[in-house]
């Protein structure tokens, strides 16, 4: 991964003003859907093992030793 500071600049090829990014709402809408995501699905993968390791289970009936 290149590492530093990035920056992101939208303008018009001739430098002039009136630039109009109509990319950024669905960027920052997909980033915060993902960063809402990834997180949900931590907490699932944490949960079911969990839920499933603090369920007491009783131990297999003995039916004697094998001779």
């Amino acid at each position: 991964m290149c590492a530093g500071h990035w920056t992101v600049v939208a303008m018009n090829a001739g430098g002039s003003r009136g630039v109009d990014v109509r990319a950024l709402p669905w960027v920052a809408g997909g980033l915060i859907a993902v960063g809402l995501l990834f997180p949900a699905g931590g907490v699932v993968l944490i949960a079911i093992p969990a839920s499933h390791a603090s369920r007491t289970r009783e131990p297999p009936l003995s039916t004697g030793s094998r001779t």
